[in-house]
Order: structure tokens, then sequence, then C-alpha cells
């Protein structure tokens, strides 16, 4: 990893428990199991989805109260752009480049319906969200 994603990773991960990009797959599914180990009863769910993003914004995942963390990780060749309780677009939402992952610890947004939109028809995203 070059010296500048070093930096880049290390400034994400200093935000408060939002953003963390450095997570193959299985390494996210180990994280949630481990992290969800030790909620209350031990019974938190690990739930997969495979949407497709078109070039128009739509619901990727709705509203939980009980969502405890969400990581998406963007299988297509474009580039995919989310939103929280709004509407995507390809202007000012958080983009998501190709082959990788945005994730979403333990944070009141982790809630929250998620929106997308991709510069490609297409395009396939894997979601892993937790719920307790």
């Amino acid at each position: 990893m070059s010296t500048y994603f070093q930096e880049t990773n290390a400034r994400i991960a200093s935000l408060p428990g939002i953003i963390n990009c450095d997570y193959s797959a299985r390494e996210a599914r180990q994280a949630l199991a481990i992290q969800d180990a030790g909620t209350a009863g031990g019974g938190t769910t690990l739930t997969k989805f495979a949407p497709t993003v078109g070039t128009s914004s739509a619901s990727i995942l709705a509203d939980s109260a009980i969502r405890t963390a969400v990581i998406i990780q963007n299988l297509s060749a474009n580039d995919v752009f989310i939103e929280f309780g709004v509407a995507a677009n390809t202007t000012d939402s958080l983009k998501i480049l190709p082959d990788e992952k945005f994730t979403l610890p333990g944070t009141v947004y982790a809630t929250k319906e998620i929106f997308a939109i991709a510069s490609g028809a297409g395009s396939q995203l894997v979601i892993y969200t937790t719920e307790a």
C-alpha cells in the first residue's frame, strides 16, 4: 500500500466511527462477526444483499432501527454513489470506486435508508449488514 493511501486511511480512520475503506469482503465479515460477538445476548444477524444499481437513484437498503453496521462493496467497473435518507446523485454523493468498499459501523447513519446511483447500468454491489 502506498504512503498516500496509508495516510488517507489513517485520516479516514480518525473520523468518529463513520468510514473505513480498508477491508476485503472476508475481513469485513470477520470484523462484523467480532464486533457483534460483544453485543448483548449475541443475537446479531449478518445478512448479505447483492443489488444491481443503474443510472437512476434507487433505494438499495431500507431504513432499520435495529441495524448496527453496513459494508458496501462495489463489484462493478463503474463508480457508484451513495446517500443516506435522500436520493443519490453523481455530483456530490459519496463515491465508491470499482472494487472498493465502504464500511459504516455502529453510527446513527447505519440505520438510515441508503440510496445508490452508478455511472453505468448494471453495476453490481454486495452489501453486508448486521442487526441486533
